[in-house]
């Protein structure tokens, strides 16, 4: 490797990372920073295409339950894909990855930009989401294994503006685009950046990587793929058979046919893990659950995403089917906690780099459970302004929450775990995300004897009070949990190891930059 490349192969071999005056080198930065944009444009991608959903219906005279695969076979390619990121990380290089997953990205940006009937579109959505799937967990590992311990909590609030930032600006961005321009500027648009990325990619971005001694388990790639997206699908799907009962037909499969199955799937998926682990043979080693500061991060941040996505489906019903208003005031009214979620998320992950995790996440929590009781005393009569101020500090406190939850979690494994504990962070926000909308529609339906908006406005409400108290109930129980979530030891071999954070000017050591999986 010349040294005309900003490469960090030479620095892991010899000079090792320094860190000086509290800044990261200019070849770390950059790489970090390339994936950073990366992961924002692959997200904004995301949610662009559930506003324009009705016209590219008209357009390629396509019913609702055909537009909704768009959505749906995303989200179960994501399901399918990030289980595996584990493995692959382990098998290949940043490098190789990076270029696997733009290319891809890019390839499906490109059919969508020319997709002229509904078949090349899908295909399409498929290629991007499997990009996306791939990003997010290898910026993660990379990030741990490059960053040193007392700087993390900056990058994490960073992530967290790209993933907070970015779903909130996309259905905004994506109506006017589809106004001004139509639908396939939504990929036109994307697609300069994407090609750029995967130049500037192949250009600057270099790691060193050694592959482990890790061999591919056939039969639970294929328990994986059927088994979380059974479940991930079958979850998903609840909102669909609950609005297929409001409208007087049954559903055309009971998704629990779906879920119980697709559970029963991952619950094998993961004893076979288990016992392949020892044989370096796991598709995804769950070994991080044995460290309890992992095990305790992670139980609080799913018992988050439940109640986090959860609310985010009742909010709309509730401002739309309860107060009438439109689609468009209820956007506008959500998009300011979106930004202001992920613009404090910077200094959250500051606050990280200085404090115990429990001093934020303690306070951020109660916040959470006061936005979300508030909610739950909402009535017919109740103010917008009272829901914008809710949603407002529930996106404030949630700032302060998953930059915690996550940097407390990837802190707390070795080197050698990195890459398996950003994929099953990845695939559990998926699967309790999933099982929180699924869950509040469920008891909102149930609660409201299965009343729609023109019917009866009062019982649609007692649903979504319902909703709301389990909301709150949940974001309590988290919030006591919350007590659990401490600070590890920093493991032997971690950047900024040994237990102390390195000094402005001192060294990473160079065995801390790639792990050996």
């Amino acid at each position: 490797m010349t040294n005309d490349h900003p490469s960090l192969e030479n620095l892991t071999n010899t000079d090792a990372i320094r860190v000086t005056n509290g800044k990261l080198p200019r070849k770390v930065s950059l790489i970090l920073w390339i994936l950073l944009a990366a992961n924002f444009v692959v997200s904004l991608n995301e949610t662009v295409l559930g506003v324009a959903l009705p016209v590219v219906m008209k357009d390629l005279h396509i019913t609702a339950a055909t537009g909704q695969w768009l959505t749906t076979a995303f989200l179960l390619t994501m399901s399918v894909v990030i289980p595996i990121t584990g493995y692959l990380q382990s098998k290949y290089s940043t490098r190789t990855l990076f270029f696997a997953a733009m290319g891809i990205f890019t390839l499906g940006t490109v059919l969508g930009a020319l997709s002229i009937d509904f078949a090349v579109l899908l295909l399409g959505r498929v290629c991007q989401a499997a990009g996306t799937a791939l990003l997010f967990p290898m910026f993660m590992t990379t990030m741990m294994v490059i960053v040193p311990e007392n700087m993390r909590g900056r990058l994490m609030g960073r992530i967290s503006l790209v993933f907070a930032v970015a779903p909130a600006l996309g259905p905004a961005a994506s109506g006017i685009i589809v106004q001004a321009f139509g639908w396939h500027a939504l990929f036109w648009l994307v697609l300069p950046v994407a090609v750029a990325a995967v130049f500037i990619g192949g250009k600057w971005l270099h790691l060193e990587h050694e592959p482990g001694p890790i061999r591919l388990d056939f039969f639970s790639l294929l328990l994986s793929a059927v088994g979380f997206s059974s479940l991930i699908y079958g979850l998903s799907d609840v909102g669909t058979a609950v609005r297929s009962g409001e409208a007087g037909q049954p559903a055309v499969v009971n998704p629990l046919y779906i879920i119980i199955p697709g559970a029963l799937i991952v619950t094998w998926f993961v004893w076979r893990q288990i016992r392949l682990a020892p044989q370096n043979a796991a598709l995804l080693d769950f070994a991080p659950f044995k460290v309890p500061a992992f095990r305790n991060s992670m139980i609080v941040m799913n018992i988050m995403m439940i109640t986090l996505f959860g609310t985010l489906i009742i909010v709309p019903i509730y401002v739309q089917s309860v107060l009438h208003y439109n689609a468009l005031t209820t956007g506008l009214m959500m998009m300011p906690g979106g930004l202001l979620q992920g613009l404090l998320g910077v200094p959250a992950g500051r606050m990280m780099d200085k404090y115990p995790p429990t001093r934020i996440l303690v306070p951020a929590m109660g916040g959470v459970a006061v936005a979300i009781g508030l909610m739950a005393g909402f009535s017919t009569e109740t103010p917008l302004w009272l829901v914008f101020v809710s949603y407002s500090l529930l996106s404030a406190s949630l700032a302060f929450v998953f930059p915690i939850l996550m940097g407390s979690s990837m802190a707390a494994v070795g080197p050698e775990h990195y890459s398996h504990a950003s994929a099953i962070v990845g695939v559990t926000q998926q699967v309790f995300g999933a099982a929180g909308t699924a869950g509040f529609v469920a008891v909102l339906t149930l609660l409201s004897g299965g009343a729609t908006a023109a019917s009866d406005a009062a019982s649609l409400n007692n649903g979504t009070h319902g909703a709301f108290v389990i909301g709150a109930v949940l974001a309590l129980v988290a919030a006591v949990l919350s007590f659990t979530v401490r600070k590890p030891p920093m493991p032997a071999g971690a950047p900024g190891g040994h237990g102390a954070p390195p000094a402005d000017g001192a060294a990473v050591t160079p065995e801390a930059s790639a792990p050996t999986q």
